[in-house]
């Protein structure tokens, strides 16, 4: 980041119905947080170049800010991540990670099962 960076901070909270995101005039665009009922899951640094964008394309870009977060938040292992500086944890016992991983998926989506996706 150079020092003709201007940046605006924006704080999202999930539970509610999100914005359209506009160009802010003297920013360079816009750097967002994702709350969920208040904990802070990811962030994500809009370029005023892609900007405006609808709440259809925010929401996208929203889960995959906040899918490590909330994967840590609902599994003890799998998805923690790595202070900066130091390598990636790996999982003490991968195979039961994963399990858990898809008995969540079947729980969430029983339709999963039998291959049925939404594109």
């Amino acid at each position: 980041m150079s020092a003709g960076d201007r940046w605006k901070v924006l704080s999202i909270e999930l539970s509610e119905s999100l914005p359209e995101l506009r160009r802010e005039p003297g920013y360079d665009g816009l750097h967002v947080i994702f709350f969920h009922l208040g904990v802070p899951l990811g962030h994500y640094r809009f370029p005023s170049e892609q900007l405006p964008m609808a709440p259809r394309h925010l929401a996208t870009c929203a889960a995959r800010s906040v899918a490590l977060a909330v994967g840590d938040r609902l599994l003890e292992e799998g998805f923690r991540s790595a202070l900066p500086g130091l390598p990636e944890p790996t999982p003490r016992d991968p195979e039961q990670a994963l399990a858990r991983l898809l008995a969540l998926i079947a729980v969430r989506s029983p339709g999963a099962a039998s291959g049925n996706r939404c594109h």
